[in-house]
C-alpha cells in the first residue's frame, strides 16, 4: 500500500479550492494507493472550510490566523502530516492547479524511474489550447517547457511537487522563515546540497494559468509610498528580507547584499527594473 499526504494551504478562494479538490477526488488511481488531505485554512472567511468538509469529510484541516501565507501554511500542513504518520510521499499542491485525472499516477511513475530518490515537479499548462507550459521549473539557463521527457531542474515551482519519504528524511520540511514566496526555490537548492536531484514530469499533469503580473513595486505609474508598501507586502515575490535570507543560504553575502540594495533602488527608480 502507498500512502500519500496531499499538502495545501488556502485563503478565501472557495470556488477555486473546491474545483481543485474535485480534480483530486477524480484521480484514476490503483487500489493500492491511498491519499489523505492536510490543508491549512489560513483565516478563510468565505466558508471555504465548510465546503471542504462537505466534499472531503476526513480531510485534516489546520487552523491558520490569516498571516501564514503560502510557504508557512504549507509548513503547518506538513507538520500535521508528519504528526500522523510516516507517509511514503508528500504532494505539494496549489489550489489554483487543476490536476488531470492521471496526474498522481504519472508523478509516481516518474518518481519510480529515479528509484523514488528524486523530487518530481509536475509540468502545468495554460487552461486553454494550445496548452503552453506555465509552471514547472528551470535549469541554470532557462525555464523548461514540456517535451515528453523528464528534465533535470535547478529550481522548481511549488504548484504540484511529489516528494518521496527518502527526500524528507534527508532534507526535512520547507524552511518556515519565508512567508509566501521563495520556499519552493529554497527547497530545491537545499535538496541539491544533499546530493538530491529535481526532475520535471514527462508530460503535463495539470492546468494553471500564469497569475504573475508586472510587480506593482516596480510600476512607474504607482506612487512611491505604494510601491514600497507592495515591496514589503507579505505576498511580495521580491520581499527584501526574504530575498536576503534566500541569498545568504544559497548565493553568499555579496549577492545577498547586492540584491537587497538593488530591490530598494528599483522600487525608488522603477525604470531600472529588468525583471
Amino acid at each position: 500500500m502507498i500512502h500519500i499526504a496531499i499538502l495545501m494551504t488556502v485563503h478565501n478562494r472557495r470556488e477555486k479550492t473546491i474545483r481543485c479538490l474535485q480534480h483530486v477526488k477524480a484521480q484514476a488511481l490503483d487500489d493500492s494507493i491511498r491519499w489523505h488531505l492536510y490543508l491549512t485554512d489560513d483565516g478563510c472567511t468565505d466558508h471555504t472550510r465548510e465546503a471542504i468538509q462537505e466534499l472531503i469529510p476526513d480531510a485534516t484541516i489546520i487552523n491558520g490566523n490569516g498571516e501564514l501565507y503560502w510557504n508557512r501554511g504549507m509548513h503547518e500542513a506538513w507538520k500535521a502530516a508528519r504528526h500522523d504518520r510516516d507517509f511514503d510521499f508528500y504532494l505539494w499542491l496549489n489550489d489554483d492547479t487543476m490536476l488531470l485525472d492521471t496526474a498522481i499516477s504519472h508523478l509516481l511513475a516518474c518518481s519510480e524511474k529515479e528509484n523514488h530518490q528524486a523530487i518530481i515537479s509536475g509540468f502545468v499548462s495554460s487552461q486553454t489550447p494550445p496548452y503552453t507550459t506555465t509552471y514547472c521549473g528551470r535549469t541554470r539557463k532557462e525555464w523548461v517547457s514540456c517535451s515528453g521527457r523528464m528534465q533535470k531542474l535547478r529550481l522548481m515551482h511549488g504548484n504540484a511537487v511529489l516528494i518521496p519519504r527518502y527526500i524528507y528524511n534527508k532534507v526535512g520540511m520547507n524552511d518556515a522563515y519565508y512567508r509566501h514566496a521563495f520556499g519552493d526555490y529554497d527547497y530545491a537548492l537545499s535538496a541539491a546540497k544533499k546530493g538530491i536531484e529535481v526532475y520535471s514530469s514527462e508530460d503535463f499533469i495539470g492546468r494553471c494559468d500564469i497569475d504573475h503580473k508586472h510587480p506593482l513595486c516596480f510600476d512607474t505609474q504607482a506612487p512611491l509610498a505604494k510601491r514600497f508598501r507592495n515591496l514589503y507586502a507579505p505576498t511580495s515575490y521580491y520581499h527584501p528580507t526574504d530575498a536576503f535570507h534566500f541569498d545568504m543560504k544559497h548565493n553568499g553575502p555579496f549577492i545577498a547584499i547586492g540584491r537587497y540594495l538593488y530591490l530598494h533602488l528599483c522600487c525608488a527608480l522603477p525604470r531600472l527594473w529588468r525583471g
